[in-house]
Parts: C-alpha cells; structure tokens; sequence
C-alpha cells in the first residue's frame, strides 16, 4: 500500500506525528522552501473595529486586483460584505459555514471568474482554492495560529508577483483566543493551543524582520533580513 501525506505548513514536529500516528517505515520526506519573497509582510494595531475599517478603506482604495479579508466570525463576515459593497462600492461576497453548499460554490466560481473582487471569509474558505493572481490577503482578525496564519496568506501572489498580506492586530482578538483557551477541557491540548497563540502574538508584536520569525517557525533558519516587510521597511 502507497501512502502519501501532504500539506502546505508542517514543522519538523507535526511531520513526526504523521510518521508516528500512521506507521511509516522510513518514509521519504520531500519539503519545499517557506520563503516567499514577492510576498510584503504587514501588521497593523487597531484597538477597534471602527479603527479597522478606516485602515481597510483606505488600503482598498490605493490596492488594484482582487484577494480575500478572513474574518473571525460569519457576522462579522456579512458585515464586512454589507460595507464593502454598500459604501466602497466593491463587488464582494462572503464565504462562511452557515452557507449552503450551493451557495459557496457559486461565490466561489464568481471569485474565480473575476466576477467578485473580493471574497470575505471565515476559515472555510481557501482550501483548493489557485487564484494565482490574487494581490492582496488581509486578516481582519488575529487567527489562532501561525500554520493557520501562513496558509492562508500563501493564497496571495502565487504567480510569483508582488502581493501584499496585512494582519490587523488588537488586544480584543487576544482575549477572543484567551477565551477559547480558558474552555478547553484537556490540559494537554490547553497547553498547545494557548503555546500556537502566544507564536502568533509574538509575531504580530514583533519589532525584528516578520519573514525571519516564520522561516524560524518552520525550522527554515535564514540570517538575512527579508527587506520586504514592515519592519524592515
């Protein structure tokens, strides 16, 4: 039987897991570089919502092409796509869980067309997706962690061109994620969650080269700094 095991961020000990959990004997591990330097790294601290949507206004207002804003929630996600729209006059559509399959697909296929600019979405959207020509990802939200984060800002500017990636930061997504931990019943799994939570706060927080904290994430040392991302910069 010929097993293969695929994914886009595993480091050295997830990697270990799958060998682990599904048995491999001496298995070939083929990896492929975490750089990606036609990728901008950005982060921006807003305390507020309201904060957040000035920044957002004025960052879609100065960005050409089309990409994706990842929301935390399905409400914040039709709230987005209601002022968007309505006041930025952009066509956009949402993509979340409480969709019916249908309708994500259609969303979908229109994103793909170029029928929609922007697609704002929860963590349900992005996987398969190829949009090679998408400039820009957002995250309106801090995610919970790093893979999570690097996967879907590795959905912009796969044709190699450049792409910009912002991450909004404030103090409540850290209590949203703080939250979350405090609910989880098995101490084990509490202590990962909340160890991938405080990686992607130290990202966000960071005043040294963003790309070298995600190249060091994945076990990809690098002693030059990227020059391409906000610190740097």
């Amino acid at each position: 039987v010929q097993t293969v095991a695929l994914t886009a961020t595993a480091t050295p000990r997830v990697r270990e897991d799958i060998v682990h959990v599904l048995g491999l004997r001496k298995p070939k591990q083929f990896m492929s570089g975490f750089a990606r330097p036609n990728l901008h790294f950005g982060v921006v601290t807003r305390p507020n919502d309201r904060e957040k949507d000035e920044e957002l206004e004025s960052f879609l207002a100065g960005m050409h092409g089309s990409g994706i804003i990842y929301a935390a929630t399905r409400k914040r996600c039709e709230a987005l796509v209601d002022w968007i729209g309505k006041k930025l006059k952009i066509s956009v559509g949402a993509y979340h869980a409480g969709l019916m399959p249908d309708q994500r697909r259609v969303i979908q296929e229109r994103f793909m067309k170029n029928e929609l600019r922007i697609i704002v979405a929860t963590n349900a959207f992005g996987l398969g997706i190829d949009k090679p020509d998408l400039r820009f990802v957002i995250h309106y939200n801090m995610p919970g962690t790093v893979e999570g984060y690097y996967q879907e800002i590795g959905r912009a500017g796969r044709d190699g061109e450049p792409a910009e990636t912002i991450l909004f930061y404030s103090y409540a997504d850290v209590q949203t994620h703080m939250h979350f931990a405090d609910e989880i019943q098995d101490p084990r799994y509490k202590e990962v969650v909340i160890a991938k939570r405080d990686r992607i706060k130290e990202y966000a927080e960071a005043q040294v080269c963003r790309r070298t904290i995600l190249l060091s994430y994945f076990s990809e040392e690098t002693v030059e700094a990227c020059g391409n991302c906000d610190v740097c910069k």
